[in-house]
């Protein structure tokens, strides 16, 4: 007779797992090298779970059958080091002994007393016993085990490839904790089936990866009425052996009428089981189908953070990011219209192959066919529908390759402005009406914050041409220094790069030279132009300029950063420069730069005061004000420069 217990029921899990395991491992094609060792370990599970389940159950020889069970975990170590070695290409020159000694110890432990001494179930406790040489024999298989996981470990943090990194973490997981429940049969607590609860963790743990990640790159496409249907199982047999076990002890201290025993106890434990059911309903949805979860929460992140952005290239960031990471998407493509033109560039894109400067026309058969339908084209109407047979041969070619699922259309104001293009899932698995449904209230909001942002850019750039048209518009005012702005600002980039600065910083000194002098576009002519010394008043008013500029230039996104490079670029090395007063490294590293290169500009050009002096003279000054007004570490980098492009020296002019 079976003694049903809790400790019956996990190895019977296990059970079930590792078949169904086994049975995906060996039916997935083509049958490879890490498939075969892998499912030599899952044959030895299956087989230790078998054993213990015969083991705590009382059925047959319980001594043969704990043997047995010590002999799967023997050939469960050699199908990890097998699988551990294919893995990572690593096959040892050893590897054969290593098979030979794990056959020879499985038998040895089967059919002699040379490790497993005794084994008797008393009551629902395993007392046991193993023979002194068990570790000399054993020992060198949880070797292999540690040596194994080692490798594992040691791969998971070196792979860059996420998905990758995510199977070995599982599988890492999955051996820790078998390691772990069978080192523990050497314990007290070996007498509880820790090892053997281990080993059903590690099971689902198995089970998880294969079915997220495409452990062993086995891809499989489950319905979630399968897992429900297990859940279900798993619910039946608790809630049997429950009832049973109760209804033994009433029997030996009541007289009650076993039919009203039974019905209280099915009872009180479906009032207990049906919401411990209905969470692992929910733990199913959320471990394997989280996305109907995630989806929504991402919807709502997307809704709150895209209405606050003006920035397309943060926007397009964010969303390719979400989708990544919430629908396990791994080729995304934006294109978008841009200044109102007929073309869509593709603007941004990740995990994919597409041209950068690729732009679809408007005559285009996916863009007429968004801009007439307005819903999602599927991957099916892509390859079947007539219209899209038009399509040159190689923007086909461009299009196949990216193998789009799906092109979603971003409409705002009635009008398309711009094309998601998403591939398939890393599932592998068709989108869900559901995912579809979700993909277009995204594509709305998308929509909307993308025309915004195309707005917004095409007012800054409208402004960015008129602050441009100012800066042109001083050099002109004073013929001295006419393209004197264009002049200082490739100086101070050449200098900026000297330093090393990264090509954003010298695109960002660049625009400070060109922009330093707009503030003085309302400095009086008569300020501006005067041949003589400025009296005070005068001179605070064109002191000014520097914070009027960076006014000016401030409330332009695409500049704000410049805006402080123009408002101190007349501060000083020591502190004494104007408007803050700044000192030392409180002087933005930009306005340092451009404070030499002006400085160098306002010695060797004529002015309408004084006549342009040497290149040598101004040198000679500049060194003579090094540390007290400039930074001696730009003052060297701007006379490389300088020495190495004699063509700039003796004045920057037109």
């Amino acid at each position: 007779m079976i003694h049903w217990s809790i400790y019956t029921i996990i190895p019977l899990v296990s059970i079930v797992l590792y078949a169904v395991l086994f049975g995906i491992v060996i039916t997935s094609k083509p049958f490879t090298y890490q498939r075969r060792w892998f499912s030599v370990y899952l044959i030895a599970m299956f087989g230790w779970s078998i054993s213990a389940f015969l083991v705590l159950s009382g059925i047959g020889n319980i001594l043969f059958w704990f043997r047995m069970m010590t002999s799967w975990v023997i050939i469960s170590l050699l199908g990890i080091f097998g699988f551990v070695q294919t893995v990572f290409s690593k096959r040892r020159e050893w590897t054969i002994y290593v098979i030979l000694y794990s056959i020879t110890i499985a038998l040895l432990t089967t059919f002699t007393d040379q490790v497993v001494g005794s084994a008797a179930l008393i009551g629902n406790i395993l007392e046991y016993s193993f023979h002194p040489l068990m570790i000399l024999l054993v020992g060198p298989g949880y070797f292999l085990m540690l040596y194994s996981l080692v490798l594992l470990v040691r791969g998971t943090r070196q792979t860059d490839n996420l998905r990758q990194r995510e199977r070995f973490h599982y599988l890492s997981l999955a051996l820790i904790i078998i390691t772990l429940g069978t080192a523990l049969n050497f314990t007290p607590l070996g007498q509880y089936p820790i090892d053997i609860a281990s080993n059903g963790l590690a099971a689902i743990l198995i089970a998880y990866a294969i079915l997220r990640y495409q452990l062993l790159e086995i891809r499989v496409v489950v319905r979630i009425g399968l897992f429900y249907s297990i859940a279900t199982a798993i619910a039946g047999v608790l809630y049997f052996v429950i009832i049973s076990q109760v209804l033994r002890l009433f029997e030996s201290y009541t007289k009650t009428p076993i039919f009203i025993i039974s019905a209280l106890i099915a009872l009180l434990t479906a009032i207990i089981f049906a919401p411990i059911y209905t969470k692992l309903q929910t733990w199913i949805d959320r471990v394997f189908y989280r996305e109907r979860y995630n989806g929504a929460l991402m919807l709502q992140r997307l809704s709150g953070t895209t209405a606050t952005l003006l920035d397309l290239e943060k926007i397009t960031d964010i969303i390719i990011d979400e989708l990544s990471n919430t629908i396990h998407i791994e080729q995304i493509a934006f294109f978008i219209r841009r200044h109102n033109n007929e073309q869509y560039e593709l603007f941004n894109q990740q995990g994919s192959i597409l041209p950068l400067r690729m732009r679809l026309h408007a005559d285009n058969p996916v863009v007429k066919w968004l801009s007439t339908h307005r819903e999602i084209l599927t991957k099916h109407d892509f390859e079947t529908l007539p219209i899209f047979r038009s399509l040159w041969g190689k923007e086909r070619e461009v299009l196949e390759a990216f193998k789009a699922s799906l092109y979603i259309p971003l409409i705002a104001k009635d009008s398309l402005v711009g094309i998601l293009a998403i591939g398939e899932s890393r599932s592998g698995r068709p989108y869900s009406k559901d995912e579809q449904a979700m993909l277009t209230t995204l594509a709305n909001q998308t929509a909307v914050a993308i025309e915004n942002a195309r707005l917004y850019e095409e007012l800054e750039d409208t402004f960015m041409q008129t602050v441009i048209s100012l800066a042109n518009a001083i050099d002109i005012r004073d013929t001295y220094t006419r393209n004197h702005s264009q002049e200082i600002a490739k100086l101070a980039a050449d200098t900026a790069r000297e330093l090393g600065l990264s090509e954003d910083e010298v695109d960002s000194v660049y625009w400070g030279g060109l922009l330093h002098d707009i503030g003085k576009i309302g400095i009086p002519d008569s300020i501006l132009l005067k041949p003589g010394p400025l009296t005070d008043e005068e001179r605070k008013k064109m002191q000014y300029h520097t914070i009027a500029g960076a006014q000016i230039i401030s409330p332009i996104q695409k500049l704000s950063h410049v805006a402080p490079f123009v408002r101190s670029s007349h501060e000083r090395y020591d502190g004494k420069g104007y408007p803050d007063g700044l000192k030392g490294e409180e002087i933005p590293l930009g306005a340092r730069i451009i404070a030499v290169v002006d400085a160098y500009s306002a010695i060797t050009d004529d002015r309408v005061y004084r006549k342009a002096r040497s290149h040598e003279e101004a040198v000679k000054e500049l060194e003579r004000c090094s540390g007290t007004q400039f930074d001696t570490k730009v003052l060297q980098a701007f006379l490389r420069v300088i020495e190495k492009n004699p063509e700039k020296q003796q004045g920057i002019k037109h």
